[in-house]
């Protein structure tokens, strides 16, 4: 996953937390605020209510206009107040403004009842119509005292319990906002030892391993961290480190062959001159020896193939040291194959099998190449000394041409498979092996902007493989400078 992910993510779960958070302390604030508001009204309504049975009161002892007005006065204020709970407390109020209007209602029955009373008074009815009268006020005084007892009791329970919510509110908000400081501080803690582990513990290893390559230490691995943008740097420091490597390997590779040149080159007359003497010595040896001498013959010839072989070696050392820049031109691969295999000697235990397309047509240098097949070819012949089977392949895919020659010989110890290019290394010390050969052939093929490689299991043979250039594509590039 990449850092800048990782990042975000970390950020984002106490942006997220905080988020909730802030909005459960809002909803509960707001909880807090709609209690105190249902509680205050709640008061205010309780008042009103004692209010108007005050002035019941009064008009029952007065019986005055004006506490009829003032009771009207009244109701009405208290009617504003059950308004404005309906708008926002319409589930907790709506028993009110029926028991108000029943309040309002007894009280304007008993007003009219008391003016009832006085017109019989004054129109002289009789004292049984009048008891009647004074009855039926005690029985609406007492509705109306109950009604307002009921509305007085039922806004002190409604009081009590939104003062009760408000403060458990309250107590829950707070503690949410506390919540929201701890769940910030740990959420932002968390995140921010995840990011720096992330990014220190990776660059640490890297940093330990860019000291390892600076002290030498080329054999130190590290593995890789991820896939995000550390990652990344690692992969990049990685590559950096195996090009200084291939960079390095080949420096050591041209100093190597520098010094093996101008030690070739200084001691080349030196030798020549005297397998020059032995080899005439033993050509005119060889004439006077008389033919029946066998054993003179054999040592003769053994001399002569020390020579040939010397000379070889010789040859090889110049040839590293002035490997000549390559002359392209369109080579068929398969035509130079057939031409090679028909000058050399073929051991008759040994079955060569070609499979090559006709197409191929390859950038090269034909007898640089030729060099390079005949020296893999001679290699392999020399791997099966008991027998086996060489097969020769060149397929070409998209802009290169791939020639594979595989053996069924004895095959190349692992630990010997990263050198068997380097100057004068051989596995075949004492059986005629220069270790100049292949060393040649790699410094042929890479001048030749190609590659090759080898693969090997003991006891199953070996497999090289040259890559060339198409000629098409290779000759639109410089002449390989």
């Amino acid at each position: 996953m990449k850092l800048t992910k990782i990042i975000y993510i970390c950020f984002s779960i106490p942006v997220l937390i905080t988020i909730v958070l802030t909005l459960l302390v809002i909803v509960y604030s707001g909880r807090v605020n709609k209690a105190t508001e249902l509680r205050e009204l709640a008061i205010g309504l309780n008042i009103a209510v004692t209010e108007l049975d005050m002035v019941s009161h009064e008009y029952l002892l007065y019986k005055e206009d004006r506490l009829e007005q003032e009771w009207q006065s009244r109701y009405i204020a208290a009617q504003v107040l059950l308004q404005k709970a309906a708008v926002n407390h319409m589930e907790e109020t709506e028993s009110m403004p029926p028991a108000f209007s029943d309040l309002n209602t007894w009280f304007l029955a008993l007003a009219e009842n008391n003016d009832e009373r006085e017109r019989l008074i004054e129109s002289g009815a009789s004292q049984t119509a009048v008891d009647a009268i004074v009855a039926q006020e005690q029985i609406l005084t007492n509705n109306l005292h109950l009604k307002a007892k009921e509305i007085t009791a039922n806004t002190s329970q409604l009081a009590e319990t939104t003062f009760s919510n408000a403060n458990r509110y309250q107590a829950i908000s707070r503690n949410m906002a506390i919540a929201l400081m701890g769940a910030i501080a740990t959420a932002g803690t968390i995140a921010a030892l995840v990011i720096v582990r992330m990014i220190t513990k990776p660059l640490n290893k890297l940093n330990n391993y860019a000291k390892n390559i600076a002290e030498g230490n080329y054999d130190v691995r590290i593995n890789e961290i991820s896939s995000n943008e550390i990652g990344n740097v690692v992969s990049t420091v990685k590559g950096m480190v195996r090009q200084l490597l291939s960079t390095r390997h080949k420096l050591v590779i041209s100093e190597k062959l520098a010094t093996i040149g101008q030690l070739a080159s200084g001691v080349a007359h030196d030798l020549r001159n005297p397998l020059g003497v032995i080899s005439n010595s033993a050509y005119l040896l060889k004439l006077k020896l008389s033919d029946t001498d066998e054993k003179g013959h054999k040592y003769l010839e053994l001399m002569q193939k020390a020579i040939f072989q010397s000379s070889n070696v010789i040859e090889g050392l110049l040839d590293l040291a002035r490997t000549k820049e390559p002359i392209l031109e369109e080579v068929d691969v398969k035509a130079l194959t057939t031409e090679l295999i028909d000058t050399i000697d073929i051991p008759e235990n040994v079955n060569l099998t070609v499979e090559q397309d006709d197409a191929p047509k390859m950038a090269a240098d034909a007898s640089q190449i030729e060099r390079v097949f005949n020296n893999i070819i001679n290699n392999a012949f020399q791997a099966m000394p008991n027998g086996g089977t060489l097969t020769i392949s060149s397929r070409q895919n998209k802009n290169t041409i791939t020639t594979k020659f595989i053996d069924t010989g004895k095959g190349i110890e692992e630990k010997h498979l990263g050198k068997v290019f380097e100057p004068l290394f051989t596995t075949r010390n004492g059986t005629g092996g220069s270790g100049i050969g292949l060393s040649i052939s790699k410094t042929i093929i890479e001048a030749h902007k190609g590659s090759i490689k080898v693969k090997s299991e003991i006891d199953k043979g070996t497999t090289f493989t040259v890559k060339l250039p198409v000629y098409i594509n290779a000759t639109k590039q410089s002449n390989y400078s």
